[in-house]
């Protein structure tokens, strides 16, 4: 048995323990003591002892326990209780008690109430009931249980198409709380006509000035509420993309950060100190693909996909006078200088420095690295104030992850794998591997002697090799497979006494990338500017493969 399933089997103990407990203090009599132990527990798990207290006690002390509650638990644990519970309690208290938990439950949770009270009960509520909400309860309890006007909500978010997206999540905060739901809101015109559906998702995603009309969906599926059940599901069905076994999500998103917040040092002469600043405006546009399919859907196989793909597109709009660039920090003071830059136009995490133009011989024949000047001519000797370059960015252009689950029987595999595209590391491990750098002045790389005269210059001579080139600037595209897993489950009827489950799984199967580094993923050096110095590879921990096999038993 897993620890999971022992803590589990430890909980379900404990609690059968309190219930007993619970039981013998009503027993005897000892109200107080029992309310108390009762509130240890959650709503859900009171509304399970209250059930066990009708069962073993019947409904007087029930009814004791129940009303001896605070007000706000009681309705909480009153819609969470069987309906056939709820019947028998409000028969048992007073009309004044049962409006009060009539008035505070969800409108959802009244309508399922009051269509199981006897018509007598239900008038008098609805009697002390003001006169609209009277009228809406009215309307939803005429429906017949099986058209799909019993399953609607009046509680939902609505919106204007003239509203910012700002004003709607504003809105939203306000009403969501009396919502049963804020993750699709509902668009209406004048006279509550639907004029569009829009996502929480959206809305948190985009630029706060933009428009609803501008992000909200006109195409929708609506039936009416006198139709079957039934014949709903089918329609919605009919209108799912493949039956409902493949469903696509394509979300476009744009925001914009102004006063963005950065960290950067001032001149040597003034002290070299850092300090924040509200450095200017901050563009990230994109879209974010959700892909869900059942591939294969039989009695004894089952195949489901899932696909998530973003897109994003980073870009400085705007930068203070004062501060027209923002450089990062030096990975290796002494050794390296700042690799990367933050500029209007450009990316946060663009790398700046030298162009690396390959090798040539020099008057002593030896193989030494040259540059490119900013005139685009070759030299062994680039001027920092001049002769540097945008050379690409940190930040993956498209990121994906992808997961599989598939069932056989008792069997059930599961992948995950995730990748990126577009972004690149700055390996400052294999320039300091291969550079002659710092006080030992030799290379630690096996291959650096494979490639003198093809990549990396003559030992001993006299070169310049600048870590913050592109020589070291590498392509960090990955696809990672992060875990896969296998099980076999054996059912009861096979052991007789439990059920029993195998599982075999893998973290860090596989990585496909030529990134030369440990990690194509990469992390910042920096705790300060993360994002200006993300991308430079300082060395890290090897991410471990690890195998883990699994025994569960339930009994």
């Amino acid at each position: 048995m897993t620890e999971t399933s022992m803590d589990m089997d430890q909980k379900t103990q404990q609690f059968d323990e309190d219930v007993q407990k619970v039981l013998d203090l009503l027993q005897e009599k000892s109200y107080f003591k029992a309310r108390d132990e009762i509130l240890k527990h959650n709503e859900v798990d009171i509304s399970e002892i209250l059930e066990e207290v009708l069962e073993e006690l019947g409904l007087e002390k029930t009814i004791i326990i129940f009303r001896m509650l605070p007000k706000d638990v009681s309705v909480e644990v009153f819609s969470y209780l069987p309906s056939d519970d709820q019947v028998a309690i409000v028969q048992g208290i007073t009309d004044r008690e049962i409006s009060y938990i009539i008035e505070e439950l969800d409108f959802d949770d009244k309508i399922d109430v009051l269509e199981e009270l006897p018509a007598n009960i239900v008038d008098k509520i609805l009697e002390k009931t003001p006169k609209e909400e009277r009228r809406l309860i009215n309307t939803f309890l005429n429906y017949p249980d099986t058209c799909a006007g019993s399953l609607m909500t009046p509680d939902y978010i609505s919106l204007q198409e003239n509203m910012t997206v700002a004003e709607a999540l504003a809105h939203i905060k306000q009403e969501g709380m009396d919502s049963e739901t804020v993750y699709t809101c509902y668009v209406k015109k004048e006279g509550r006509k639907l004029d569009g559906i829009v996502s929480l998702r959206s809305l948190v995603i985009s630029d706060g000035d933009m428009k609803i009309a501008d992000l909200m969906s006109t195409e929708y599926v609506y039936v009416n509420v006198y139709d079957d059940q039934e014949e709903v599901a089918e329609t919605f069905k009919k209108y799912g993309f493949l039956g409902n076994r493949l469903s696509v999500g394509i979300d476009y998103f744009s925001k914009k950060t102004t006063d963005a917040l950065l960290q950067q040092s001032s001149t040597g002469y003034l002290g070299g100190v850092t300090y924040w600043t509200n450095a200017g405006e901050v563009s990230n546009k994109g879209f974010d693909i959700n892909i869900n399919a059942q591939i294969i859907q039989t009695k004894d196989l089952q195949w489901s996909s899932s696909l998530n793909a973003s897109y994003l597109k980073n870009e400085v709009t705007k930068l203070s006078a004062q501060t027209p660039r923002l450089y990062g920090e030096k990975p290796a003071p002494g050794t390296v200088d700042p690799c990367t830059i933050i500029q209007e136009g450009e990316a946060i995490g663009t790398f700046y420095g030298f162009k690396w133009a390959g090798l040539q011989k020099n008057d002593k024949g030896q193989w030494v690295d040259t540059y490119y000047k900013s005139n685009g001519t070759i030299t062994t000797d680039p001027d920092a104030s001049t002769d540097r370059f945008i050379l690409g960015h940190s930040n993956p252009d498209f990121t994906f992850g992808w997961n599989n689950t598939v069932t056989y029987k008792n069997w059930d595999f599961n992948m995950f794998c995730n990748a990126a595209f577009g972004a690149k590391r700055l390996n400052i491990v294999r320039y300091v591997m291969n550079a002659e750098v710092g006080a030992s002045m030799f290379v630690t790389d096996k291959d650096y002697f494979d490639n003198v005269g093809v990549t990396m210059p003559t030992i001993g001579a006299e070169n310049k090799t600048y870590g913050n080139s592109d020589k070291w600037l590498e392509n960090a595209d990955y696809f990672r497979c992060e875990n896969i897993s296998i099980g076999y489950t054996f059912p009861r009827s096979v052991l007789k006494f439990a059920d029993l489950r195998l599982t075999l799984s893998c973290q860090n199967l596989f990585t496909i990338t030529s990134y030369k580094g440990m990690d194509p993923a990469g992390a910042s050096f920096s705790d300060k500017n993360v994002d200006n110095n993300n991308g430079i590879d300082m060395g890290v921990y090897p991410n471990p493969r690890t195998f883990t096999f699994g025994v569960r038993m339930n009994f």
